[in-house]
């Protein structure tokens, strides 16, 4: 009888451990995965240079100095702004041009240097204009960065605020849910992934297995089915909700507000999303391009500047094939050689518009990319 029992428990644990290797090496390895930021755990060691806000889910964590896997540096200032090692120490009384944003703004797994607002930054620099990258890896959209505006960064009145739009993930990161902080503060912003993960990253040692939040987040998710339905009907009126806030924040202020996209260099992101929900890439690819339509329609409804670059991926796409990369203006000319060495290097492959996880950009990219944003800005709106 105990034979039978230890066999039966010994079976189990089998089955368990196989499920948990497919989980962690499967198809569904990027689907069920804890969550990057570990909700409300203050060690945040896999992304050591976020840290918990009092009003939105994360921001950036002052003074924090690193580096990724790759090599490139990460530096962080004491007021929470992405800079390098030079300005590391250095306190902004004025910013000219802020830049808003997720990791595409951020700059995830590049080199402060290679980021896109470090690098339109050295364009200004000859007039002595300050250009401030507020990105944060994550930036749960337009809303949270845009109430992080409101409370914390208006008070610089720059001259120029810029938001860096990824079509990919952006509208469905719209942060729909509020709750009360503890001790009545503010209400802080989650989005329906917090929601929904909530539950499966309150046990330390558990939070470790797929199996535990694959099971977990399938038990949100269904007792949740009616509110997270609830946010997706909401979620346009929470865009232009976010957006008029944001505008009118800027105009009282006299400051110009410029929506950027920043599409995906190469559409391995998409291709993942559509694969994970079971539906035809070209299908999801649709569906994603009429929502960019439609956000560009709720900019253009409430009078604000929009600018997609589109057409900069193409160029740089066609370029490659010709093996022979655009010039680029002022102090980036001096980055040409270097950025043909690499193209020479990697075959041409448009593979090289991305970075190391084949969906932020390169080095590349957000050198050309830096200069695009630049051209923008020369013009009134």
């Amino acid at each position: 009888m105990l034979v039978n029992v230890g066999l039966a428990f010994f079976s189990a644990g089998l089955a368990l451990a196989a499920v948990e290797w497919v989980l962690r090496t499967g198809p569904l390895a990027l689907q069920v995965r804890p969550y990057r930021l570990r909700l409300q755990d203050p060690n945040l060691w896999d992304e050591p240079y976020l840290q918990v806000a009092d009003d939105i889910p994360y921001t950036t964590r002052p003074d924090y100095v690193g580096r990724w896997a790759s090599g490139g540096r990460i530096t962080i200032n004491h007021q929470g702004f992405r800079t390098d090692a030079a300005g590391a120490a250095r306190s902004y009384a004025r910013i000219d041009i802020l830049c808003l944003g997720d990791s595409f703004t951020f700059g995830y797994l590049v080199d402060d240097a290679d980021t896109y607002p470090g690098r339109l930054g050295r364009l200004y620099e000859s007039s002595g204009q300050t250009v401030v990258n507020a990105g944060y890896y994550g930036g749960f959209s337009f809303d949270s960065a845009g109430l992080r505006y409101r409370r914390t960064l208006a008070p610089w009145h720059p001259r120029v605020v810029i938001y860096g739009v990824f079509p990919g993930n952006d509208l469905d990161d719209l942060a729909v849910w509020t709750r009360t902080s503890p001790g009545g503060g503010p209400a802080q912003l989650r989005t329906k992934n917090q929601i929904v993960d909530a539950a499966g990253y309150s046990v330390p040692l558990a939070r470790e297995s797929r199996l535990f939040v694959g099971l977990s987040q399938a038990w949100s998710r269904w007792r949740l089915r009616d509110e997270l339905a609830e946010t997706d009907e909401r979620r346009w009126a929470r865009a232009s909700d976010a957006i008029h806030r944001l505008r009118e924040t800027t105009d009282r202020a006299g400051t110009r507000l410029v929506f950027v996209f920043l599409r995906e260099p190469n559409g391995q992101f998409a291709q993942e999303i559509a694969r994970r929900r079971q539906v035809p890439a070209a299908d999801f690819l649709a569906g994603l391009e009429a929502q960019t339509r439609r956000l560009q329609d709720v900019l253009d409804a409430e009078h604000v500047e929009w600018h997609d670059d589109e057409s900069v991926l193409a160029a740089l796409r066609a370029a490659l094939g010709r093996r022979h990369l655009p010039p680029l203006p002022g102090s980036l000319s001096s980055l040409r050689a270097d950025l043909e060495a690499r193209a020479e290097a990697g075959g041409w492959q448009p593979r090289l518009l991305a970075g190391p996880d084949e969906i932020h950009y390169s080095p590349l990219t957000n050198a050309y990319v830096a200069s695009w944003v630049y051209a923008q800005l020369q013009h009134s709106p």
